[in-house]
């Protein structure tokens, strides 16, 4: 028992100070995720396997303005196409460091998940990876916000999730409480990854608790 308020107080003093980020940044509504994919038209083996077995988006935040929108943030996002063929060595080809960890030491060569990542969600039936690089800021400083880097990720997760999904982010693993915390993540060795398919903890809750420490 001393144990769990031990590291419910880990979590808390990690999480804590970036929930209350939120009140120190613009409007949440005024920013705006986007998405740029490629897909080729015929998939076969004219193709690089690369563009085969995995679907890339590059996502950017952008926050809206009167005239021109500003793009402050940017990731890419990658789907592993189910029963492909050795997306390792897809991931190669893309050359995302990431990306080729995640292929390498949470999924079987064909793409599907590997026994020991579906043990870590035992009651979601998770079938299909998503892998999403750090998130990139190129905006002045103020707007690298960690409350962003929260909603930016949830924002993903929300819109990925059909109920079988597994997100893994790409991020330091001592910032692990804050993405419990804040999209009920697990760990899976050194990764940080959540089901999309759960319900997201309620961030106006987490807020509220934050603000009465």
């Amino acid at each position: 028992m001393t144990h769990l308020h031990d590291r419910c107080r880990a979590v808390d003093r990690i999480a804590q100070p970036v929930l209350s980020g939120l009140m120190r940044i613009a409007e949440p509504s005024h920013y705006n995720l986007r998405f740029e994919i490629d897909i080729p038209l015929v998939r076969d083996s004219s193709r690089a396997l690369s563009e085969i077995a995995i679907e890339h988006h590059h996502v950017t935040l952008v926050r809206l303005g009167e005239g021109d929108d500003e793009i402050v943030a940017s990731a890419e996002l990658f789907r592993i196409c189910p029963c492909s063929e050795d997306v390792l060595l897809a991931a190669d080809e893309l050359g995302c460091p990431f990306l080729g960890d995640v292929c390498a030491e949470a999924l079987d060569d064909d793409g599907s998940i590997s026994d020991d990542l579906d043990e870590v969600f035992p009651h979601d039936a998770v079938t299909e990876t998503h892998v999403l690089t750090a998130i990139e800021f190129t905006a002045s400083d103020e707007e690298e916000d960690p409350l962003l880097r929260v909603l930016f990720v949830r924002a993903i997760l929300d819109h990925i999730s059909r109920g079988f999904e597994v997100l893994f982010v790409e991020d330091n693993p001592d910032q692990f409480p804050l993405w419990e915390k804040t999209i009920g993540a697990r760990r899976f060795r050194d990764f940080i990854v959540a089901a999309a398919g759960r319900r997201l903890p309620d961030l106006r809750t987490l807020l509220d608790t934050s603000m009465h420490h």
